[in-house]
């Protein structure tokens, strides 16, 4: 019997990464550790104190090691070195999931991100400075949005990232084609 084995392979391996178009590029973010945090009710402010900082404010993000951000009602994902030993350190205050394998990170960046993202989602994009979270619809699919200070982070689930990734280039070519020749 033939011996198979699965390889680990980033989300967007099956995507020509990064693509421009007109002022927009796309791209794949590196792939990291993320840890998906819920705190048991009441106990919120004690899995801040463990992570040494209170779990950010609804919208928003906290540069630490790992980087914290609101992930949705109740929700937080802890991103970068680190997540990993959470659900230890947590244990009996929250639930902590491993979500590394669950997401695809795209990045949106350039001086159309906006007016790309605005085609995609029913989200005000001036809603999203740097360190900014919400979810969000994209293209029909649930998403996390992270501002960034060049764009914009789109999460989607991995499952869904070849939809995502073709609906986002769409949208980059109908903007870039409505640009003015110079």
């Amino acid at each position: 019997m033939a011996e198979t084995s699965l390889v680990a392979e980033h989300a967007a391996t099956l995507f020509t990464l990064p693509v421009t178009h007109g002022a927009a590029t796309l791209s794949a973010a590196p792939e990291t550790e993320i840890a998906s945090i819920a705190p048991f009710r009441g106990l919120a402010e004690e899995v801040g104190a463990i992570l040494g900082q209170p779990l950010p404010e609804a919208g928003a993000m906290a540069e630490s090691a790992p980087a914290l951000l609101w992930a949705g009602h109740r929700q937080w994902f802890a991103v970068g070195d680190g997540a990993e030993d959470l659900a230890e350190r947590l244990a009996g205050l929250a639930a902590v999931t491993d979500q590394s394998d669950a997401w695809a990170i795209l990045r949106l960046e350039g001086e159309d991100w906006s007016a790309v993202l605005a085609r995609l989602s029913p989200l005000d994009p001036r809603t999203l400075g740097p360190g900014r979270t919400a979810r969000t619809e994209l293209a029909h699919m649930s998403a996390l949005l992270v501002g960034e200070r060049d764009g914009v982070a789109i999460w989607v689930m991995r499952s869904l990232a070849g939809s995502a990734v073709g609906a986002v280039l769409e949208a980059m070519r109908s903007v870039a084609a409505q640009r003015p020749a110079l």
